[in-house]
């Protein structure tokens, strides 16, 4: 499991750059082939995807109201950098 190679289960830290010890590569040839039909497949249009990605929207609304309102339980305060790249980073 992936997420399980993230931390070192000697001290439970993460090991230095968040990856597996072992990671699987594949020739340029056969990566390029992957991606080219990935970006030539045709997608269609489905009305009850779309209705979904509306719920999550305004359910992801609520929620960020809720977070944020100053009266709410959890008064959470959100402010902007106005910088593109906030953290030089991941960590």
């Amino acid at each position: 499991m992936l997420i399980a190679n993230l931390a070192d289960p000697a001290t439970h830290s993460r090991r230095r750059g968040g990856f597996p010890s072992r990671v699987l590569h594949r020739p340029r040839s056969e990566t390029q082939e992957i991606a080219e039909c990935f970006i030539a497949a045709r997608t269609r249009a489905d009305s009850l995807v779309a209705l979904a990605y509306q719920e999550l929207e305004e359910q992801r609304d609520r929620q960020f109201a809720a977070l944020t309102d100053p009266q709410g339980p959890y008064r959470i305060t959100v402010v902007g950098t106005g910088q593109a790249t906030p953290y030089r980073d991941a960590d």
